[in-house]
């Protein structure tokens, strides 16, 4: 399966044809490419029509990682990881879990914005690149990233024409930079073109900002306020103040900053504050999150008109919309330029301000997480892990700033209140990077301290390994026991009664349960008892008692159900899976897993997958089905082994014996072909393979020549979901219909719209129904 997560620009990329095709050439030549220049030169957008025209030259594809709001170097490895859509496994460091990727893959890894991270950036693209014979990496910054074998190439400003020798407009519209200015003024004011009236200054401006599109693109959106020879007359005073500063600074500097600081000074006193507020955001920020931080720096009468001050800077394109998609209820998100955050940044530090913003700040996330938290344990966890995912970085950056301010108590709350979603989510090592940090700062509180070791030793349980969860947990227990808190040593009971389990000694971990059990049902903890009883009924199954373990099930899905957990419904009804599989009920076991299944697949819970295909290919062997089980286990291969996380050797032994059937039942030459067929599927072919009986015929072909469509290629699952799309279905109807995610729908969308050269479900539809697709 191709990588393929290049970004999408919303606007045109003028007169950088000559670069791209330069660029390409290097691309063919080079293993490490690097395109350097200032910010606002076009570094970015170069680099993604680039990437783009390369692709397919590219057998496992292009992956795009930003850097652009990561603060810390320790989790660029994780930022990769994710960027290539990796699970990290407990055990696994993610360099390492991406090394194992990578070493095999023919991919273009392009790693934009690494000025703020380089020698960081340099040392993993040096390291990757010696590892990964077939692996090149493409890289935009400010500086070089000063490696051996590197080729970089200067991003040079858009062409201008000199202004004292002006050709006539058809000719002045062949330079770039004028096209640029021109395209945009047209998008700020509707109508806009050059004419004999404005081509003179139009073209000084394009002169004076040296052919930095982001200088352009600022202009130009002031067209809507001033005439290009008004905007000429405040560039040429703010140049002259900058080329009577230094000399050392280079002239595109100079040109940026003088743009910057023009747009600055064009904002009225509300709208400068209201801009340097909201440089403290380090990724997109939501308009909640914008108000509530702005209210430090603004007075009454100002946030009363927050909106409209928000909007003027939209209009001056000092801040970018990013307008949600169909089906979103995140809402709308706003976010400034790298370069233009920076500048903001520094006119905040310049103000005094730094502080009481940043206050505020951590104020607005550390209610937020406190907000969010409660619902990662009932019906709303799914939208509330997306929301926090949605801030994440922002909540990095919060956390940082705490720990560079020596403010612990807020960093170990933050952390805290966070440690749910990155257990769910499966961010372990960043969760344990945290906890460390900060458990390694003097004078914390004791009643925080025991706090944060229960966590981090939950998290070192999380990633296997046990010895070191239980001396943490140990150490949490001895200061909650010193203070007398029931809570608290109850919990730790719990979490070493798990660590226990899962090491093997499940008598002695079913006692530590049952011990903390009691507790959280005197004092009305129902979630705590609900896991509990999770661990009390797998460890009774695992010791073949299926009449304990039942009742244990039985009491925590209750439980489970009555707060609206879907972390532990699944876990839950995993357990009633085995136990009914292990009773010969295979009807019943496997609902439970394909439940499962989908909705891990839905949540991107891809490190449960695995073991949900390897039981359902158990159920399978079972039942008989043989092609399908192999099919299944292949898939989980794959998922484990990118994953870096193998079947463990306690389920070994049992598995083994249902492939030994299947393999003497298909015997050599179709039992390998099945496990490569299982290999090869995609993981939307992976998920209906294993929730749909008697499917054979892999979905990945085409339809039989008689059906409709086949001219066109479309595959069966598609023909199904055009069809449903044309009844007007929208894409979330049609996922629950054929039980996939609404994004599985959106992908094969796509893949339809292409084929049928269309571009909207209304022409679409309009296609089926002139070919007769439905009634």
């Amino acid at each position: 399966m191709n990588q393929n997560n290049i970004p999408i620009p919303l606007t045109s990329l003028v007169g950088r044809q000559k670069e791209v095709e330069a660029v390409g050439r290097l691309l063919s030549a080079t293993r490490l490419l690097t395109l350097l220049g200032l910010g606002g030169v076009g570094k970015t957008r170069l680099a993604i029509e680039a990437a783009n025209a390369a692709a397919s030259k590219f057998r496992n594809g292009v992956c795009w990682v930003d850097f652009a709001s990561l603060i810390d170097p320790l989790l660029i490895p994780q930022t990769i990881a994710k960027a290539l859509e990796l699970y990290l496994a407990p055990k696994q460091a993610p360099l390492e879990t991406v090394e194992k990727y990578l070493v095999s893959k023919q991919l273009l890894l392009v790693l934009d914005n690494c000025e703020h991270l380089i020698a960081a950036c340099a040392e993993l693209a040096e390291h990757l690149l010696s590892v990964c014979p077939k692996l090149q990496v493409f890289a935009t910054s400010r500086e070089e990233l000063g490696i051996f074998g590197e080729t970089t190439w200067h991003v040079p400003s858009l062409p201008f024409p000199d202004s004292q020798s002006l050709p006539p407009i058809p000719a002045l519209m062949e330079y770039p930079s004028i096209r640029l200015f021109i395209e945009r003024a047209a998008a700020a004011s509707p109508g806009y073109s050059i004419s004999e009236i404005n081509y003179q200054p139009i073209a000084l401006i394009c002169q004076k900002l040296d052919g930095i599109p982001l200088a352009i693109e600022l202009a130009a959106a002031r067209i809507k306020l001033l005439s290009a020879k008004e905007i000429v007359d405040r560039l040429t005073d703010r140049f002259d103040i900058l080329t009577g500063g230094s000399r050392n600074a280079l002239p595109r500097q100079q040109t940026l900053r003088a743009t910057l600081d023009w747009s600055y000074e064009l904002l009225t006193e509300s709208e400068q504050r209201l801009f340097r507020c909201l440089s403290v955001f380090a990724d997109c920020f939501s308009l909640e999150a914008a108000e509530q931080v702005a209210r430090s720096n603004l007075s009454i009468s100002e946030r009363s008109n927050f909106l409209d001050l928000l909007v003027q800077l939209v209009n001056k394109s000092l801040i970018e919309v990013e307008i949600a998609a169909p089906l979103s209820e995140s809402g709308t998100r706003y976010h400034m330029l790298e370069t233009i955050r920076e500048y903001a940044s520094e006119m905040l530090a310049t103000s005094g301000e730094t502080v009481a913003v940043h206050k505020a700040y951590l104020n607005y996330y550390l209610g937020f997480v406190g907000e969010a938290e409660p619902k990662l344990y009932n019906q709303e966890q799914s939208a509330a892990s997306d929301q926090l995912e949605a801030e994440y970085d922002n909540l990095r950056a919060a956390i940082e700033w705490s720990l560079e301010n020596k403010d612990v108590e807020v960093a170990a709350q933050l952390v805290m209140h966070l440690s749910r979603f990155w257990q769910l989510r499966g961010y372990f090592s960043e969760a344990a990077m945290w906890l460390d940090r900060i458990l390694a700062l003097p004078d914390t509180a004791d009643h925080t301290q025991a706090k944060l070791l229960i966590t981090r030793g939950h998290i070192a349980e999380a990633q296997g390994a046990y010895e070191q969860a239980a001396v943490l947990v140990e150490d949490s227990l001895a200061i909650f026991r010193t203070q007398g808190d029931i809570s608290g040593i109850a919990r730790g009971t719990a979490i070493m009664g798990i660590i226990r389990v899962l090491q093997g000694e499940r008598e002695q971990g079913i006692k530590l349960l049952e011990d903390s059990l009691k507790t959280f049902q005197e004092t009305g903890d129902e979630w705590q008892s609900a896991r509990a009883l999770l661990y009390i009924a797998d460890s009774y199954n695992r010791m073949g008692d299926n009449k304990k373990a039942a009742l244990s099930c039985q009491e925590c899905l209750v439980l489970f159900k009555k707060l609206g957990d879907p972390w532990g419904i699944t876990f839950a009804s995993g357990i009633a899976g085995e136990i009914a599989r292990h009773l010969g009920d295979l009807q019943q076991a496997k609902e439970y897993f394909r439940n499962n299944l989908v909705f891990h697949w839905q949540h991107s819970m891809i490190g449960e997958i695995p073991y949900t295909l390897e039981t359902l290919s158990l159920i399978a062997i079972s039942e008989k089905d043989y092609v399908r089980a192999v099919r299944l286990w292949g898939a989980a291969e794959v998922l484990r082994e990118k994953a870096d996380a193998p079947l463990p050797p306690a389920y070994q032994s049992d598995y083994q014996k249902y492939l030994t059937l299947a393999h003497e039942k298909l015997g050599e030459k179709a039992y390998s072909a099945a496990l490569q067929q299982g290999r090869d599927l995609t993981p939307t072919d992976v998920i209906e393979l294993a929730t749909h009986d008697n499917l054979i015929q892999l979905e990945t072909s085409s339809a039989p020549e008689n059906e409709p469509f086949a001219e066109y290629h479309l595959t069966k699952r598609e023909i199904e979901i055009l069809r449903l799309v044309a009844t007007g279905m929208t894409d979330a109807q049609v996922a629950e219909q054929l039980i996939l995610s609404p994004r599985t729908i959106s992908k094969h969308l796509e893949s339809i719209y292409s084929k049928l050269n269309v571009n909207s479900r209304t022409a679409a539809t309009h296609f089926a129904l002139s070919h007769k697709m439905i009634e």
